[in-house]
């Protein structure tokens, strides 16, 4: 998860707040809005068994205190652990993107 403003654990019933569904609980993820500040962060994680994580985050404005644009890109890739004894190749690579773009319009 990305961009993310706060997280919050609530036990017990949470009906009232989140609906029939929430009998056991609730976890409530709140993530970041769009503002006036143009800004962004670049991030890049290289580790063990070829695993590379890469992820570019952007917020800006188009219209002051009317109209904000956010977007979160990130991809992950990681070589597989297990070895197949008859090609000689690793197995179970694991490769996914991911992808957020958030539109914010307050009418005056």
């Amino acid at each position: 998860m990305l961009e993310v403003e706060s997280i919050e654990v609530l036990r017990g019933p949470q009906g009232t707040l989140y609906g029939a569904g929430a009998e056991a609980g609730a976890i409530n993820i709140t993530t970041k809005k769009p503002h006036n500040q143009t800004q962004g962060k670049v991030s890049v994680v290289i580790g063990n068994d070829k695993k590379r994580r890469y992820a570019l985050n952007a917020s800006t404005l188009i219209i002051e205190d009317q109209l904000y644009l956010s977007f979160v890109v990130k991809h992950d890739e990681k070589e597989g652990y297990i070895k197949n004894l008859i090609s000689g190749n690793m197995m179970n690579d694991k490769e996914s993107q991911y992808g957020k773009l958030y539109l914010l319009y307050i009418p005056y």
